[in-house]
Order: C-alpha cells, then structure tokens, then sequence
C-alpha cells in the first residue's frame, strides 16, 4: 500500500483524561434495523441502503446515509460480538492507546523470560529505544510490554501506539515523561537509508529528552530492522515448558504430562496459545486432550477425508460451499448450493457435463446430499431455533462438526485445487453479494477471513477490489467492508486490515473511502480507536459525507469500552476549537448532534447514556458537546431532545441515577452562561407532558419507544445546571 498523507489527530497517550440538520428519523435509524435484526427479519425497505451504485444523489436530495450506516452496523451486532465465528478465542488484546493495568500484570505475572531478555531490557533501559524483530507468534509483543513495565516510572501508563504511525511522526512527536510506548508490526516505509537513520536518530533524542521509553515490533526481514541508529534485539521464544510453567504458577501438574505437552508444541509454538493450554491442563492434570489438539487431529479429519473423497463432485462443492454459508437454514443453503452446479464445468474439465448421462449422475448425487449428511464426518445438521420465535419450533441448519473444520477446510482447499476452481468459487461468491442477502454476506465475509490466513492476495484481489470499483452496488461495498472487519478480528490479519482501510481513506476512489468510513466506524475502529479517529476526521476533512455520521457510529460502537468513547469525545472537542470556519464548524455541529443523539444498536438507547453509566466520572468529556449544540440554535432543539433522552435512560439504567444526573448538569453547566442555564430550563421541562404521546406516537413508527423521564430527575439535573461549580481551565487534550 503506499503511504498517504497523515492526518491530525488527538495524542495517542491521552485516552483517559478527558445547514443540514441532522432528523430525528436519521438518529433513531440504529433501532429499527436493530430490531429487525434481532428478530430476524429484514430491515423495511425504508430502512434499507438504496439499490444500484454507490454514487451521490443527483436531484438535490440527501441519501439516508444514517440508515445506510445502521445496515452496516445492525446486521453486524445481531450475528455476535464475532460474527458468528464459534471458534474464537478471547478478545484481542489492546493494539492502540493506554493499555490495561490489569492486562498488563497478567503479562508479566505469567510471562516466562527467553534467553536474550536481559540484554534486551538493559538495552531498553539505556537506549530508551529498542526495536524487536521476530517471527509472528515468538511473543514479541508480551516481551516488549514485560520490558517497557520494568523501564517505566512509577504509576505511569504504557500507551500502545498504531502500527500506521510514520518514522518522520515519531521523530517529531511528543513523548510524555516516564511513559511507555510500544509500537507492534510497524508498517513498512519506502525511505531511503540515509533517511531512515535521519529518522531514528531524531526519534532517540526526542524519546532521551523526554525520559519516555518506547519499543517497535517488527518481522525479521523488515526494512525498519536495518537501520544502524537503533539497538535490535531477535526475539524467541522462550522453551515451552517454562511457558506452560509461567502460566500454571503454582497449580500442581504432574511433570509427564508437563513434558509431553511441551513436546508436542514444539519449537515454534504460538506464544498465543500457551494461556488455553495451561489451563486445560491445570483443570485436568491431564494432558490427553491438549495433546490431540496439538496432533492437529481436526486438520488431519479434514485432510483425511478430502484424501478419500479425492474432490469428487458434489462432494467438495458442497463442504467449500458451506465454508461461507453458515448459519442459515437447510434450504437456503442446498439452494445455493445448486447455484454453483452450472458452473462445474469451469473447473471439472475433465467431465463432460454435456452428455445427458453425465448430468443425470450429478444431478442424482446432488440429490442424495442430504440423505447422507447426517453420518458426514465433517459436517451435521443442526437444529436451531426460529428467529423471534419462542423456541418451540427449529429449522434444519447444515453446520460443521466442529468449528475449526471450518478454517482448516478453507486452507486445505487452498493448497490442494487450482486456479479454475477459485475462479469458480469467486463467480458464486460474486453472485451471492450481487443478491444483496446481508445474512448470507456476513457468513461469506468471515469464510473469506479465513481464507485471508492462508491467501490474503486472493481475497484482496479477487474480491476486496472488485467490490471497492467506482461501479461497486452497496451490497458489494457492504461485503468489502465485512470482510475487512473479519480480518481485523485476527491477530494474524489485523495489520493487513488496517493497511486496507488507511489506504481507502487516504488514495482510495470515492466509494473506497466511503468503505473507509464504514470500516473505521465500527468493528476495524474498535480494534484502533485511535487510528479510526484519526482517518475520520480526515475523510470529513476531504468533504466525504459519510464522514459526517461516522463518528457518532464509531462512538456507539466503543460507548461501553472503557475509556476508547472518550477519544472520539476528544477528537469532536479538538475539532469544535479548531474548526471555526462557518462551513467547517456547522459540519462539526452536525456531527456533535449526531453524537449525542445516536442509539446504540442492539438496546435502542443512547449510547451516550451507556458510556456515562459506564463511565460515571467522565460527564466532564461529553459536557463541551452538549453546552455548544445548545448554544447554536439551529441545533438546540435536536440537543435538548437527545439530552431529555439521555437523562431518561439513566434513570431506567441505575437503580440510583441521581449522582450521574446531578454531575452531568453540573458539568454542562459549567460549560454553559448563565443566560443559557435559564433558558434551558423551560424548554427542557416542556416534552415532560408530551412524554406518554410520544411514546404512543413512536411504537406506531415501530421506532423505539424513548426512555420516559421524570420530572423530579429533570430538576435535579436542572439545578445541578444552574449553580455549577467554577470552570477549571484545561486544555482540549486533558
């Protein structure tokens, strides 16, 4: 990807201090589509993307990007946390901002010491910088993080910076006194050496000044590991019995087993793994189930049967096919599945489909499919229940056996059928996007994923780009998007992902960077909050109109991670200060209000009353947004609604609400003049009698039915905003 050029965007570190008018109908898009996909329907017409190309409206009118967005997100949100994929692990780790403590102590806890970690440490301690090359899965990250805790000062964070970052960005960058910083996989640079040691060496002083600490990840071939200004250090792996040892501390494990499992890892084991292994072992004693695992003997079932099958038809056709169509009923998928029966010429060359007994011996073998999925070895038939339904009834849904079958199908169809038979597969696959489907694009989008690990140039290639062409239909930009959200779901493709993503925002067409925008709004963004912020800003910047509502999705999205809302929070506080040009400063408003009003998918209430619950002692972050849209009269009237909103659904979120309302006023009306303080109050109060009619008149919308709010919460909130404690000078990065 080349490098475009870098936006400004908030400190990286600082992630826990601190005339269109936008309808009621685009704020309250997320619900609909989020109930439909909860029960699941599809969402109404009115609430679904328009047909045909991903251009701008040509008669003046605006499209319903809000809605637009919600299919985006809604249909993402009601398939799980990981679209589906039964297989995950634990959530990744943190890549960007301030890492957890609690993370953090785990790490070095359970952390056992390879050798080369003393000198390395020294190193750090000394240099202040110290660049780590090795081989993915070698642990380099939880190294780094054990060093930078023992190099830091006391009770100062590590911040984890993006990958994205430039060497000239470091090098001229601010480094806060005693941190730690860490920068994992850093994206590779076209520089000339000379430069790149300019570079470093401007970094090494810039770090030594600042009495900062910071660490770069990256492979062993990377350019970034050639500069002679910097001390290196290859990273290994530790042995793996004092990895499973680290993990297991003091749970008492048998020391044969100790030593087979440690065998069988081998040497060039995934540090990634060590934590389940341990612990299968410290709740078992026993290590006959690890010791299957690491046999590989689910790959080997997959091989073995391939082996058997020796990719007869329909056989293959039918496990590649269930590969990215999982999770629907047994109908949908064997209807699909005939889709690709026209096309078996394209890679059975040596069939002659032409003759009519020929085809009749296909067509009966694809008719006995289901008859003998029942005793397959890698696949079954499940029952699962209706959607929306009470659960007494179930349809049929073909699965696999075992989840991982799944991956190792894809990878061992990779390495074993040719070129016509992915050119075969990549026609189906194009046609089920075309359909528009978005339950079926999902299922594809993670199969493709995981294809992704073993032939990420397949995927780009041969999909990411035709659905990112400037005649690309929303249902192929909305698969672009889910694929690149599934890739960044994987420690191995996260990178990759973001590469993608920076490179859509930055050169990318007109509709990649609408797909940026989708991407980094939602689950690429919760993966780099920082980074997503960062090109956002930088595509509503360019005058991307997406961009416009991207923040506000991107902050539903991270509402209950922590301190990650707080940076978007940040970044519409800088861009409210910076901003000041009439046109630049009314999109800002826009984006402000957009922030306050949207309602978080899945529950249909206002994420930002999900972040200030909680987040309880952050009512200071949101109180600039709200003073200023009230402020502006043009956008008062859509803030104080969302406000009303907002306080009503803390009240029916806490069973003790008063202490947030009462801060939240406080801190609003710290940020407010006096004269505002007054007005507020009457016209606050006044939707408290139309609540109950309101409520009536949105079920009959089937729009979510607002958070009622009393009127004796209203008050507390209200003179809370009339006598707020005095306003502290801050800055907008506190």
């Amino acid at each position: 990807m080349a490098k475009d050029k870098e936006p400004q965007s908030p400190d990286d570190e600082r992630n826990d201090s601190d005339d269109m008018r936008p309808s009621a109908d685009t704020a309250d898009a997320g619900a609909v589509a989020g109930d439909a996909a909860r029960d699941g329907r599809q969402a109404d017409s009115a609430t679904d993307p328009p047909a045909g190309k991903v251009t701008d409206s040509t008669d003046g009118t605006e499209h319903p990007w809000g809605n637009v967005f919600q299919h985006f997100h809604g249909n993402v949100y009601a398939a799980g946390g990981m679209f589906g994929i039964s297989s995950a692990t634990a959530p990744a780790p943190r890549i960007t901002g301030r890492l957890d403590e609690a993370e953090i102590s785990k790490i070095v806890r359970t952390y056992a010491k390879p050798t080369g970690y003393d000198d390395a440490a020294k190193a750090l301690k000394e240099e202040r910088l110290l660049i780590l090359t090795g081989q993915p899965g070698s642990g380099r990250r939880a190294g780094a993080v054990t060093m930078l805790d023992g190099a830091r000062s006391p009770g100062k964070p590590l911040v984890g910076l993006s990958p994205a970052t430039t060497l000239e960005q470091l090098a001229e960058r601010a480094f806060e006194d005693g941190y730690g910083y860490l920068i994992c996989d850093m994206f590779e640079e076209n520089l000339v050496a000379d430069l790149a040691d300019y570079h470093w060496r401007s970094l090494l002083s810039n770090i030594r000044r600042s009495k900062a600490h910071l660490v770069v990840t990256t492979s062993v071939d990377s350019s970034l590991a050639k500069s002679t200004a910097v001390k290196h250090a290859f990273w290994q792996r530790p042995p793996a019995a004092e990895a499973l040892q680290a993990h297991l501390g003091a749970a008492h494990v048998d020391r044969g087993v100790l030593k087979q499992v440690s065998e069988a890892l081998g040497p060039n084991y995934p540090m990634a793994d060590i934590e389940t292994i341990a612990r299968k072992i410290a709740a078992t004693n026993d290590g006959g189930d690890v010791l299957a695992e690491l046999q590989d003997a689910d790959r080997l079932a997959v091989a073995k049967w391939l082996d058997d099958v020796d990719a007869q038809i329909p056989a293959v056709l039918e496990v590649a096919a269930l590969a990215f169509v999982v999770g629907v009923s047994e109908r949908v998928f064997e209807a699909e599945l005939r889709h690709l029966k026209p096309l078996i010429p394209r890679f059975a060359t040596g069939i002659d489909t032409e003759t009519d007994k020929t085809q009749a011996e296909i067509d009966l073998k694809f008719s006995q499919l289901r008859k003998i999925r029942n005793e397959h070895p890698l696949l079954t038939v499940r029952q699962a229940p209706v959607a929306g339904g009470s659960g007494a009834l179930a349809v049929r849904q073909v699965d696999f056996r075992a989840p991982i079958y799944r991956q190792h199908l894809l990878s061992e169809l990779w390495n074993r059928l040719d070129t016509e038979f992915w050119d075969t597969m990549r026609i189906w696959l194009h046609r089920i996007v075309l359909e528009g489907d978005f339950d079926l694009i999902n299922s594809l989008a993670i199969g493709l994923a995981l294809l992704g690990l073993v032939a990420p140039d397949e995927v780009i290639d041969s999909y990411l780009n035709p659905w990112t062409d400037d005649d690309a239909i929303w249902s192929e930009l909305t698969a672009a998007v889910y694929v690149v959200w599934q890739m960044g779901m994987h420690n191995e493709l996260a990178s990759l992902a973001l590469q993608i993503a920076i490179h859509w925002a930055g050169e990318g067409s007109r509709v990649e960077r609408r797909a940026a925008a989708f991407a980094f709004s939602g689950e690429l963004g919760a993966r780099f909050p920082t980074e997503a912020v960062k090109r956002l800003t930088q595509l509503a910047q360019q005058g991307e109109l997406l961009a416009k509502h991207a923040h506000a999705l991107l902050f539903a999205t991270l509402a209950e991670q922590g301190a990650d809302a707080a940076i978007v929070l940040r970044e519409m506080r800088r861009r409210m200060a910076s901003e000041t040009d009439r046109p630049s400063a009314d999109l800002v408003s826009d984006a402000v209000v957009d922030l306050l009003s949207i309602r978080d998918t899945r529950s249909g209430r206002p994420s930002v009353a999900l972040f200030l619950i909680a987040n309880p002692l952050r009512a200071a972050e949101v109180a600039p947004l709200w003073a200023r849209t009230l402020c502006l009269r043009p956008w008062r009237g859509n803030a104080i609604a969302a406000l009303r909103d907002a306080i009503g659904a803390i009240e029916h979120g806490l069973s003790h609400p008063v202490d947030l309302v009462r801060a939240l006023g406080a801190a609003i009306g710290t940020e407010l003049p006096p004269d505002e303080r007054i007005e507020l109050r009457p016209e606050l109060l006044s939707g408290v009698q139309d609540d109950d009619a309101n409520i009536r008149k949105s079920a009959s919308r089937s729009k979510p039915a607002r958070s009622q709010v009393s009127a004796s919460l209203l008050e507390v909130f209200l003179m809370a905003c009339a006598s707020p404690p005095p306003k502290k000078v801050r800055p907008i990065h506190d």
